[in-house]
């Protein structure tokens, strides 16, 4: 017999996750992607890829609708419990098309973001404080968390840096991820964009942050400690933990031998 619990008949809410400043990530072939239906096979995931830069398949672009969003976007459906989204412009431009959100059910992430990188107008600031300052201060206003990748770590220290001196910003915070090194990180070497006498690692380094809150939800930890092959793995609760751990393989331009 047919329940009348109108909670059961509700169709189950989607975990949505923000890929901010994507390029190359949103270019992975879709049956990459729907590996991360494998995290939470029971429930929908939204995979958003924002940025300027981000890639809107060629056969796409004739039906590419800026109606939705306000913007030049492409929406395709992987599979029943997977959605991708590519939103060609600045994150800013569509935060607010974008709310409300959930903590529990929102996450963010920006690999190799450049926080700490000089500002491009030759003020003296940081990139954090002309370029990112407008979406960081959004994003922490909804209590999301936001997961950040750098390259070395002179990378991650810069960033930290910027984040603990932008007005509007430092104190503002907590740290849900201590920044440090990423054990899931590529362990090959490539040539810097910025300087080809600098060599990095995607996703050397990893941090994560959300707005202060004066207490955690109730049956809600900020921190918890897992263990992968052997070593003791700080991160959120799931389901971001296991999220942010697939995304970072995925968007790897090689990981780790897996025959060593």
């Amino acid at each position: 017999m047919p329940s009348n619990d109108i909670r059961l008949s509700r169709p189950p809410v989607p975990v949505r996750i923000f890929v901010l400043g994507a390029r190359a990530e949103s270019s992975l072939p879709p049956d990459v992607l729907k590996q991360l239906s494998h995290v939470l096979p029971r429930a929908p995931i939204h995979l958003f890829f924002i940025g300027p830069e981000a890639v809107i398949p060629p056969a796409a672009r004739s039906a590419t609708n800026d109606k939705v969003y306000g913007v030049p976007s492409h929406t395709r459906i992987s599979n029943e419990n997977l959605t991708l989204t590519t939103l060609q412009c600045d994150y800013s431009d569509i935060h607010d098309s974008l709310g409300p959100f959930d903590p529990y059910l929102d996450v963010f992430f920006a690999f190799s973001p450049g926080f700490g990188f000089p500002a491009e107008d030759g003020s003296g600031r940081t990139q954090l404080e002309t370029n990112w300052l407008s979406s960081v201060l959004s994003i922490l206003e909804t209590k999301c968390a936001l997961f950040c990748t750098g390259f070395s770590p002179s990378d991650v220290e810069r960033d930290v840096v910027a984040l603990d001196k932008s007005e509007g910003i430092k104190g503002e915070f907590d740290w849900l991820l201590t920044p440090g090194e990423n054990v899931f990180g590529s362990e090959k070497w490539e040539v810097a964009e910025f300087d080809p006498r600098v060599a990095v690692k995607t996703n050397w380094g990893i941090y994560g942050i959300r707005c202060v809150r004066s207490s955690p939800a109730p049956g809600h930890a900020r921190l918890t400690v897992r263990r992968y092959k052997g070593e003791a793995v700080r991160g959120p609760r799931r389901p971001a933990l296991d999220i942010w751990i697939l995304l970072q393989q995925l968007t790897h331009h090689r990981t780790k031998d897996r025959f060593s």
